[in-house]
């Protein structure tokens, strides 16, 4: 008897482990692991190794860093895929390359766009100074710039892909799976990695806390219009690459390469002085793209639905 009530005991912890951990297509972990694990592992593990192995070669530069950043993200993005979240790398929004290269080049470019619209409106007002810099702490400018590229855009592409690509939209899958529809599960899902993008910086300033929130709710909203990382991936990178080496503001330039510096600001909040105006800008003007390119705005209830591997 005492043998088979192990047993039996034995059997229920691990009926009991299995509901907890494995979701109702009984072949990967529930939604709610795969999102945790996502931010939890996949980024900060991406962050921390890359940081380290950048240590081993013995540069830390941003370039350096940024390369082997996306190795490292490579490597555990296909074993992600295949093991944890079981589902073809294009489920998460990679598309036919020159469509998604293009519109990955148009994202880059509506935020180039709305940054000089509004440094031009703030200098035909008086409120802005830019000066044209060309310049960078140390070697030519244009190597500069092009190791801010590769730092920036391998980082947009790593968060972009962890945030949208595997969190928002295993967030959306386990809402559908329950009592949400599925427009619904991925309004909420867009709702909870904004959050989630928030926390995983661990941003406190009220200031940084609002930038990251509309900044993380524009690029959920691009993969939500579209299902694709392209146009996510471009604003983001264009939102780093813009602010940080083309319109470089006058207390940081003598840090980063930059080709103009900016100085001066908005009258009004200082939130008017951050990133949010020129995101929500760039966000609208892609908007427009997005209507001319599917014929509307809409929300890609794709994205809470599971293609198995």
């Amino acid at each position: 008897m005492g043998g088979r009530d192990v047993g039996y005991g034995t059997a229920r912890v691990r009926a009991l482990l299995r509901r907890l951990l494995v979701g109702a297509e009984r072949e990967r972990l529930r939604a709610t692991w795969r999102v945790l694990l996502a931010g939890l592992l996949v980024f900060q593990l991406t962050e921390t190794a890359s940081v380290r192995v950048a240590g081993v070669v013995g540069s830390r530069a941003p370039v350096v860093v940024g390369t082997v950043q996306a190795v490292v993200f490579g490597v555990l993005l296909v074993g992600w895929a295949r093991y944890v979240d079981r589902r073809p790398l294009a489920d998460y929004g990679f598309r036919s390359p020159p469509t998604w290269a293009f519109d990955l080049v148009v994202g880059v470019g509506a935020v180039l766009v709305a940054w000089t619209l509004w440094f031009g409106v703030g200098t035909a007002l008086g409120w802005t100074t830019v000066t044209v810099s060309l310049s960078a702490p140390a070697g030519p400018v244009a190597l500069g710039l092009a190791a801010a590229l590769v730092a920036f855009g391998t980082n947009a592409w790593v968060q972009e892909t962890v945030f949208r690509g595997l969190v928002l939209k295993n967030a959306a899958e386990g809402l559908a799976s329950h009592t949400f529809d599925a427009r619904r599960a991925v309004l909420a899902a867009w709702l909870l990695t904004v959050a989630y993008f928030v926390l995983i910086h661990g941003a406190t300033r009220p200031r940084v806390v609002v930038d990251l929130a509309v900044a993380g709710a524009v690029f959920g909203a691009l993969y939500v219009h579209t299902g694709s990382l392209a146009l996510p991936v471009g604003a983001h990178l264009g939102a780093n690459v813009v602010g940080g080496a083309v319109f470089v503001p006058s207390g940081i330039a003598g840090d980063r390469a930059a080709v103009f510096v900016v100085s001066g600001g908005v009258p009004g909040p200082e939130l008017l002085n951050t990133g949010v105006p020129k995101v929500v800008l760039g966000y609208l003007l892609l908007l427009g793209w997005v209507r001319w390119r599917h014929g509307e705005v809409g929300i890609e209830t794709a994205v809470a639905t599971w293609t198995r591997r």
